[in-house]
């Protein structure tokens, strides 16, 4: 016999950004590539989600960054939502 569930609603946690910042490798080993840095922007935002409470997010941007504060070879930052369920 099926279980039947209600289904919940998603409630907005709120607004998440996170930056993954590279610093420098060996001349040997080629660098970090973009792609690299965008994965691992990636998995900081979902360990701020988690951080929040949240189970489910949504990533809106990810893209370059560059500060002069930062000594990043190469950086992204991701923008997106977090939710519960």
């Amino acid at each position: 016999m099926p279980i039947n569930r209600k289904r919940g609603s998603a409630y907005y946690l709120g607004e998440v950004e996170e930056l993954s910042c590279l610093g420098e490798r060996s001349a040997q080993s080629g660098g970090y590539s973009p792609t690299e840095a965008n994965k691992i922007a990636i998995e900081q935002l979902k360990l701020e989600v988690v951080n929040r409470g949240g189970n489910g997010y949504w990533v809106e941007s990810c893209k370059d960054f560059t500060s002069d504060y930062q000594s990043c070879d190469v950086a992204t930052v991701c923008k997106g939502k977090t939710y519960s369920y």
